[in-house]
């Protein structure tokens, strides 16, 4: 698993997916991280790389 050894590291994760189960489980997801999760739809895959992009 990529990335679990750093999971505390993580600020922002945006997952586009197509598959709506995977999107609304990453909108839950994001209350158990210590960043934030967000799912995305594969059209709007420019919404979430301008998500990740903007500084909390």
């Amino acid at each position: 698993m990529a990335g679990v050894k750093h999971f505390t590291d993580w600020k922002k994760m945006a997952i586009v997916t197509d598959q709506k189960a995977v999107e609304k489980f990453t909108d839950i997801f994001n209350y158990l991280s210590p960043g934030q999760a967000k799912g995305f739809e594969l059209n709007d895959l420019q919404a979430a790389i301008d998500w990740l992009s903007i500084k909390s």
